[in-house]
């Protein structure tokens, strides 16, 4: 995979926490690090498709969670009416995520994403 950073495209890496202003990462903190819309090596527009990846860290755990999306990758062809509704859909948990965790309510977010997922 190659990661490309590109503002206009979105594509690159994003951090982010939880942590207070004082930026001290406590019990109960998440940290996330998020890769957006890598590619395969060499395929500098995306023909072979893309991937987004997430880790997430607790600052109580050692454990470490991978989230990868689509999930389906290279599998949906967003032309289909069906694949481009499961496309839709996996963009709107993703992004319900994102809002959680920016508002400062990492830990529904999380538990929210995982428990949609959880019904496909």
């Amino acid at each position: 995979m190659e990661v490309r950073c590109d503002a206009n495209t979105g594509a690159g890496v994003t951090l982010a926490a939880t942590a207070g202003a004082d930026e001290v990462f406590e019990p109960g903190d998440v940290g996330i690090v998020e890769f957006d819309n890598m590619r395969f090596y060499g395929d500098a527009a995306g023909e072979g498709g893309q991937l987004d990846m997430q880790a997430w860290v607790s600052a109580d755990s050692h454990d470490v969670v991978f989230a990868y999306e689509p999930v389906a990758f290279g599998v949906l062809d967003r032309v289909r009416e069906p694949d481009a509704a499961a496309a839709a859909w996996d963009r709107r948990i993703a992004d319900q995520l994102v809002a959680a965790v920016e508002s400062g309510d990492a830990e529904h977010g999380v538990a929210a994403f995982f428990e949609a997922w959880s019904q496909v």
